[in-house]
């Protein structure tokens, strides 16, 4: 057993590969049904703006309001953190994307500093959703700490729903992170940046000018953005047997048939590869050769219709490929499904929400050789080396209620009934599943009181978010997450706003990312855990459009999981592999005139529990507390027609931290100590500027 190390699960693998290839660079109101008014292009919800003019406002020398939490008074009740998009750019570390500020939020967990997967409230980064626009998607970001796979510009907000989430969405047992576009623009418009290791662009254009009494608006709206990543270019410096490149895109067409209907095309799409360069006889071959390649496209067709003077509804059709492969694996999936969703208010204090949904997702599975032909037929498949073919299809239906009852009571009651179906080479399996969600929101004084209690399932999956490798297996069952919060959101003086919750959650069936105990042992059950997360978060902020503003998120948490102890030969709780009791953010933004803008970010959390004497037995011991401290600084220059320029820069880990991510076992018998990874470290430095 000398030198044994202990084996990381696949899952951390894949992590610790992304991680080390970029930072070897470095170094070197709910969108239930219908989507809120800020849903592009025609938010249902907001029926009576289906024919108004949409003009986002002239480009500004400080960002203005922006939501870091809470619930605004107009919405329903479901408890939620809302981030503004654009004005985000000036959180440290985030290099400008509103999907990576979410780390900084109280409740989510990093895995690893800087890896975009996290455990919110105690939920493995594959039970937690990803919705654009209405649109599921597998991941939100290019591989390691790459940046979102969406051009901020065309991020209006992101939501994060840490539990009991509308019943819109669903199939998920932990929470949802949903972002929508901004509306689109009566005027012509452009963003751009260029940095270190990416440049993109966004583009768009009125067309169709309709007179309308004394003034104009256009009947449609086309955009078209992206951005390119190129780190291999710095990462040739540092490693240059390595490669990294990346891609995205974004475009949509919207256009106006009448006062009631709005028709819309939304495209976008991401592309990651990772290469190296093969040893030969001779020495290192002449060309990098692709190794990974990661990439998802949709294709959402929808028609808003204002059905009343206060009533919407929203049928749409989407379309999806997916794909994961190296040089001898490759997952396909191909994706149909469609929805319909409407709003009704019935009175002052009665709102009636209702939809369905249908998704059909075929997948199939390939080891061996990449010039295997690309669709084999049933009697070729042995040959062509494919290990499985699946189609999952899920359908649902739901139904909500916001009431009012009182001007200081609001309640929202939800029910939502899926049916889970797939066909594989196996059997064909069918499970169907009920989640009924109440959240409310009181107000005591100035102080808002928000509650809420779920039940939601998922299909029993892999646990991290990977394109192609999300299929169901229904054969393990489902996994169940049972969700209750209570929190008070505060006005204080200063313009600060403090919130406190307490939740716990409980899951069951729950495919984790660590498997709690050994597989080789006939009573260690790997087809799901049981696992609870107790914790409070807290919250204080202010406003970042303010000349000094920011937030400090604080969660204190305790996640377990049930599992064999070898030791007393019995079921028992332990603490979850990436348990850490401790997690704080201090995020600071200060406005120091004259265009110059800079601020920090400071970050702490405890280590992961591990044992000092044999991985399988209970934690004794926790690895060391990482700290880590981002900064950025910008100067940015308005002229007097609203289009501006800016100089930033920005470093991610200052301080050159490493992490401890494992343990290295080894002995007769075994010791444990920390294993450290890193430092990762992304300095950026760029342009950006808008027309």
């Amino acid at each position: 057993m000398a030198g044994r190390r202990l084996r990381l699960t696949a899952a951390r693998r894949v992590a610790v590969v992304a991680i080390a290839l970029v930072s070897a660079n470095a170094s070197a109101e709910e969108p239930s049904s219908p989507p809120p008014p800020t849903t592009s292009p025609a938010s249902p919800s907001d029926a009576a703006a289906v024919p108004a003019a949409r003009t986002p406002p002239a480009p500004d020398t400080s960002p203005t309001e922006v939501r870091v939490n809470g619930v605004k008074r107009r919405e329903p009740t479901a408890p939620k953190d809302t981030i503004g998009g654009r004005e985000i750019r000036q959180v440290p570390g985030a290099f400008g994307d509103a999907f990576r500020a979410i780390e900084s939020l109280p409740g989510v967990t990093p895995i690893v500093s800087g890896l975009p997967y996290f455990f919110v409230r105690g939920a493995p980064p594959g039970n937690t959703g990803f919705f654009i626009d209405g649109v599921r998607v597998p991941g939100l970001f290019h591989l390691g700490v790459g940046p979102a796979v969406m051009y901020p510009a065309l991020i209006d907000h992101v939501d994060l729903y840490k539990g009991a989430y509308p019943v819109s969405y669903g199939r998920f047992a932990g929470g949802v992170l949903s972002a929508d576009t901004v509306r689109p623009a009566d005027h012509t418009r452009t963003d751009w940046t260029l940095r270190l290791f990416d440049a993109g662009a966004l583009v768009e254009a009125p067309f169709g000018k309709q007179v309308e009494g004394d003034g104009s608006r256009a009947r449609g709206s086309a955009l078209v953005s992206g951005r390119y990543g190129y780190p291999g270019l710095l990462l040739s410096i540092f490693a240059p047997n390595a490669g990294l490149a990346y891609w995205d895109y974004q475009t949509r067409v919207s256009y106006r048939l009448s006062d009631r209907d709005v028709v819309s095309v939304l495209g976008f799409g991401s592309y990651d590869s990772v290469s190296q360069r093969d040893e030969t006889e001779r020495g290192p071959d002449d060309h990098l050769t692709e190794v990974l390649n990661i990439q998802f496209h949709r294709l959402d067709l929808r028609w808003d219709r204002r059905t009343s003077a206060t009533g919407s509804m929203r049928t749409a059709i989407t379309f999806g490929y997916d794909r994961t492969g190296s040089q001898d694996f490759a997952a396909r999936s191909w994706l149909f499904g469609t929805r319909v969703q409407a709003e009704e208010r019935l009175s002052h204090a009665v709102r009636v929400r209702g939809g369905a949904d249908l998704q059909f997702q075929n997948f199939d599975f390939r080891l061996g050789a990449s010039g295997q032909p690309e669709t084999p037929t049933p009697d070729e498949a042995s040959s062509s080396g494919m290990v499985g073919l699946q189609k999952d299809t899920n359908m649902a239906v739901w139904l909500d209620t916001p009431l009012k009852l009182g001007s200081r009571v609001e309640v929202t009651p939800g029910l939502r009934a899926d049916l889970f179906t797939s066909r594989g080479i196996g059997k064909a399996r069918a499970i169907p599943a009920l989640d009924p969600r109440v959240t409310t929101r009181i107000q005591i004084g100035p102080i808002y009181h928000l509650g809420a209690v779920g039940i939601a399932h998922q299909p029993a999956a892999f646990p991290v978010p990977i394109p192609a490798l999300s299929f169901a297996q229904l054969r393990r069952g489902l996994q169940s997450g049972y969700h209750l919060s209570q929190g008070l959101e505060i006005p204080l003086p200063a313009d600060l706003n403090a919130q406190v919750t307490g939740y716990l959650h409980t899951y069951t069936g729950l495919v984790d990312i660590a498997q709690q105990c050994d597989v080789q042992d006939p009573r260690c059950d790997p087809s799901g855990a049981r696992g609870r997360s107790v914790g409070m978060e807290v919250m204080l902020k202010r406003n970042l459009g303010k000349r000094v503003g920011g937030w400090v998120s604080y969660t204190l948490s305790r996640s377990t999981r049930d599992s064999y102890d070898v030791t007393v030969r019995r079921q028992t709780s332990r603490l979850s592999e990436f348990d850490r009791t401790h997690v704080l953010n201090v995020v600071l933004s200060v406005d120091l005139g004259k265009g110059w803008r800079t601020g920090g970010r400071y970050t702490v959390y405890s280590g992961i529990p591990y044992s000092t004497l044999n991985s399988l037995l209970l934690p004794n011991a926790r690895t060391p507390a990482f700290h880590r401290i981002d900064l950025r600084i910008e100067k940015r220059w308005v002229q007097k027609n609203g289009n501006s320029f800016a100089l930033t820069a920005e470093m991610f880990n200052a301080l050159l931290m490493k992490e401890a991510i494992g343990v290295t076992c080894s002995g007769l018998p075994p010791r444990c100590k920390p294993e450290e990874i890193g430092p990762i470290a992304i300095p950026s430095l760029g342009f950006e500027g808008t027309l």
